[in-house]
């Protein structure tokens, strides 16, 4: 026979429970009405295995309330009907009451049976943010929560409750609480993310904790926008000074910086960034570190520095699209030597090894003709002969697709008045000089 407790228990009443618990946590296993509460105890238990949770629920109500030391399982059982009854109600009314009073069974079960921190963590962490993340109301309570998970569970916490704490620590610095402000919310990244990657190194729930590194470094560049390299410099440049060889250290502090040259493109460029990379080449070497260090070195115009990593990173692999490109670092080199018929040489190398970088190097071979409108004058040295070079540029701009560059070359072409004078216009001229090219004059 069910008992007359209300169908819904309100959170309300549950609190008030939840004090008188408190305050008598020593009453008996069976409570006042070992009779009625033993009947109780054993509907519940036939209703819960029968996987009826609407008939369990009122004796679980029940005995909450009026034996709730009978055993530990009446929590464990009450959790899973809530939770069960929540996943079917359809009523938003309802089924705010049923997560609040969910939550209250995870504090009654505290109370009664202790194991704070597994229940804190394991229980009430896993389903407490996604109830209430959306109640403005509820945040300060949400971020005590987790915050308390932290403080007694520390590197064992579950990856969920990380990530939340981290989420919650974002949303305080928005609404500039709890002191959060840049510099100390990276400082928690940086804890937070150690711990991921601790937990990650002895595979304890790596994909949990790998999951959880990604949404906490979403959500830092999410609320922090486009990373500052000042401040990630003045946080972190004492620490890898005195810890240059602490790789996790450095690879947070390669991906923070890479972030922040979307908004300053000079920070790639930034010397703690080389370092890190020369750290990695030295200490690590492999296609991936030396290639970085190449193409940091590259950005700061080191062309020697590049063509050394480069063939460095070959040394242990490498793709076509690499080859090539270290083929146009060569060819920049070349042409910063004056030898523009080699370098244009080894342009079109770069062409033949991979496609893609087909665009950059007839623009690098247009670059180059554009420089040598003085020096290749043609064969009789008319105006027409003299100008036939911008006629090369023109056209190699055109196969880079490069149509801004080429309407540049096109106003040093032949004059109408001279290509009549000449008699150049549709005429195949000869560039002379290191091009060597025929080109015809357009009419």
């Amino acid at each position: 026979m069910k008992t007359s407790f209300a169908k819904w228990i309100t959170l309300a009443g549950f609190s008030f429970l939840f004090c008188t618990n408190v305050a008598n946590a020593q009453v008996s296993d069976p409570g006042k009405e070992p009779q009625k509460a033993k009947e109780a105890w054993a509907r519940s238990e036939d209703a819960y295995k029968a996987k009826d949770f609407k008939g369990a629920k009122p004796d679980f109500d029940w005995l909450l309330v009026n034996a709730p030391k009978i055993s530990k399982n009446l929590y464990l059982r009450s959790a899973v009907t809530y939770e069960s009854l929540l996943s079917s109600n359809k009523d938003e009314a309802k089924k705010t009451m049923l997560q609040d009073s969910l939550m209250i069974i995870f504090d009654l079960r505290i109370a009664n049976y202790q194991e704070e921190a597994k229940v804190l963590d394991d229980q009430k962490g896993r389903l407490a943010y996604s109830f209430y993340s959306k109640r403005p109301e509820k945040l300060d309570m949400l971020f005590d929560l987790y915050q308390k998970i932290y403080d007694l569970k520390k590197e064992t916490i579950n990856p969920y409750s990380l990530q939340c704490l981290f989420r919650l620590n974002c949303e305080m610095k928005k609404a500039n609480k709890k002191g959060l402000d840049d510099t100390k919310l990276l400082e928690l990244h940086e804890k937070f993310s150690k711990i991921c990657d601790n937990n990650i190194s002895k595979n304890n729930e790596k994909a949990g904790f790998e999951n959880a590194k990604k949404d906490i470094d979403a959500n830092l560049e999410a609320t922090l926008g486009e990373m500052d390299c000042e401040l990630i410099k003045k946080q972190y440049a004492e620490k890898l000074k005195s810890n240059p060889k602490d790789t996790l250290l450095a690879r947070k502090v390669q991906n923070l910086m890479i972030r922040a040259s979307k908004k300053n493109k000079d920070c790639f460029k930034d010397k703690m960034l080389g370092d890190i990379y020369f750290m990695f080449a030295k200490e690590y070497p492999s296609f991936n570190s030396c290639k970085s260090l190449a193409y940091w070195n590259a950005g700061n115009d080191n062309d020697d520095e590049y063509v050394k990593w480069m063939g460095e990173a070959f040394k242990y692999g490498g793709a076509s699209i690499d080859k090539a490109d270290l083929l146009m670092a060569q060819a920049r080199k070349k042409a910063k030597a004056g030898l523009y018929a080699e370098a244009r040489s080894l342009a079109y190398q770069a062409v033949q090894t991979d496609k893609a970088v087909a665009g950059k190097a007839y623009k690098f071979v247009g670059d180059l003709y554009m420089a040598s409108g003085g020096t290749c004058v043609g064969a009789n040295k008319t105006p027409c002969d003299r100008k036939a070079i911008y006629v090369a540029a023109y056209n190699m701009y055109m196969k880079a697709g490069d149509a801004g560059n080429a309407q540049r070359a096109a106003q040093y072409f032949p004059t109408a008045e001279e290509k009549f004078t000449y008699d150049c216009g549709g005429k195949v001229l000869n560039t002379g000089g290191w091009v060597g090219e025929s080109v015809t004059m357009p009419k």
